[in-house]
């Protein structure tokens, strides 16, 4: 049986360096300390077919491999990643918001033989696993809408 957890929030800064903060996968680890190595093992970066390769640590050690099964640049991004029974099919969304900011969505689709591991149903590590880096890397773009708006003002006032 498939299980699905979805989660949005909205950061001040705008679509491209969201975009961009997220493609740059040796940047994840400032939203997260689960983080081990992040290697692409196969194609190039965020082309459809390509594959990542991913160490976690918390909760872990697990390594996760991932391939791209759809991309629209700027826009959306798809995988499927497994792990240690576990299928996952997650996507990606970055959309404009009202506020000036971006909204990024995410998805995902699980489904596998385990329901625990490491001691812990799976759909709360999911669930708490997401929570945490999506927080984070909301954090980490709204720093750097603010650096971006310091560094506007103090180059306006010259």
């Amino acid at each position: 049986m498939a299980h699905r957890f979805e989660y949005s929030s909205v950061t001040r800064c705008d679509r491209n360096t969201a975009w961009d903060f997220f493609t740059d996968v040796g940047r994840w680890k400032a939203c997260s300390d689960s983080y081990g190595d992040i290697r692409w093992i196969e194609g190039e970066p965020w082309e459809v077919g390509s594959r990542l390769e991913i160490e976690l640590t918390n909760p872990g050690p697990l390594t996760v491999k991932q391939v791209i099964i759809g991309v629209v640049p700027r826009e959306k991004v798809g995988w499927i990643n497994h792990a240690m029974g576990i299928a996952i099919e997650q996507w990606v969304l970055f959309e404009d918001d009202a506020s000036g900011g971006t909204r990024i969505s995410t998805w995902l689709d699980y489904t596998g033989f385990r329901s625990v591991l490491f001691g812990r149903p799976v759909e709360n590590l999911i669930r708490d696993f997401m929570t945490t880096w999506y927080n984070g890397f909301r954090l980490r773009c709204d720093e750097l809408a603010a650096s971006s708006t310091s560094s506007n003002l103090a180059g306006s006032s010259s």
